[in-house]
């Protein structure tokens, strides 16, 4: 009886004794007492050997997956490179997974179609730099406007302006930079520009240009075709597309000048119509479709005449002289 229950005091010691004790494990070359640190309830120890985590693939940081629920204070080694995580050892936090790393920013990545860099911050926050709303943000703004006189306006980043007469302006492009001379040779306006990458808007301008160096070649374009043919004439002529200024001789017959259909491809042509003789007799006679006039444009004055415009659906008288 006696010996029965002094077995069952020494059990009841040893059970409780074992269910306060701290573990250290050792492989004996850390030189150390067996004893555990006081704040450890386990302590590992060795100079030659490590822990070795358990290894799993996890689906993303915001997943618990492959654990059933998120468990603050859980450690893995994660084997995958997939979503927002990369192979190392990652902790739990009890709402996701973090990457346990030396303070810098990780599981960075970059999608050239959206301009979005991605990474997640030292403090495990994910981060987005959206570089195109950057650019925009620091851009300076330049507009380029034509009028209904068939000039451009070009505002610089200042707000200055310039207007550019495509009837008097020689344009000149050498390394990006494009220079606007009158016909005098002075220098009207010089743009220096990286302009592909940069979009344009085109609803004000009646350009068919969707970045600002299409917008710039569009230009140089209808300059080059605009200011090439200057046409003398004392029998019916029919405009042509290189046209720019038309004289009319009507000195010894009356003359009929036709313009070409106005159509979205020569929406902002111009035509200068003169009659360029001294008989008041003869008639220079301008028919197309021309808006608010029914049956053309006469005129028998000496070096009178008229600037027409096209709006992509008829012709506008934008001067007359």
């Amino acid at each position: 009886m006696r010996l029965s229950a002094f077995l069952i005091v020494f059990v009841i010691f040893v059970c409780t004794h074992a269910a306060h004790a701290q573990q250290k494990l050792s492989d004996g070359t850390d030189g150390g007492s067996f004893v555990a640190n006081a704040d450890a309830i386990l302590e590992l120890a060795s100079k030659q050997k490590g822990l070795l985590h358990a290894r799993v693939a996890l689906v993303a940081s915001n997943s618990p997956a492959p654990l059933s629920a998120h468990v603050a204070g859980m450690m893995v080694y994660n084997t995958e490179n997939r979503n927002d995580v990369v192979a190392g050892i990652y902790y739990n936090n009890g709402a996701k997974w973090v990457l346990a790393s030396a303070g810098s920013a990780s599981n960075i990545t970059y999608d050239p179609s959206t301009y979005l860099l991605s990474f997640t911050d030292v403090s495990g926050q994910p981060v987005s730099v959206d570089f195109k709303q950057v650019v925009k943000a620091h851009e300076t703004v330049t507009t380029l406007v034509k009028n209904p006189n068939g000039t451009f306006t070009y505002k610089n980043e200042v707000g200055a302006e310039v207007t550019i007469d495509p009837g008097m302006v020689n344009v000149t492009h050498a390394n990006g930079v494009y220079t606007f001379k009158d016909a005098e040779g002075n220098a009207l306006a010089t743009i220096d520009v990286n302009a592909n990458q940069l979009n344009y808007d085109n609803s004000a301008s009646g350009l068919q240009a969707n970045s600002v160096q299409e917008a710039i070649d569009e230009i140089v374009s209808r300059l080059a075709a605009d200011h090439i043919n200057i046409i003398e004439t004392d029998v019916n002529y029919m405009a042509k597309t290189n046209d720019a200024v038309i004289l009319g001789d009507a000195s010894t017959r009356d003359i009929t000048i036709v313009l070409p259909t106005p159509t979205s491809a020569n929406k902002g042509k111009k035509y200068t119509i003169k009659k360029e003789d001294t008989n008041e007799d003869g008639y220079v006679h301008v028919v197309g479709n021309i808006s608010g006039v029914v049956s053309g444009l006469y005129t028998a004055l000496p070096y009178s005449g008229w600037d027409l415009v096209s709006d992509g659906v008829s012709w506008r008288i934008v001067n007359k002289f």
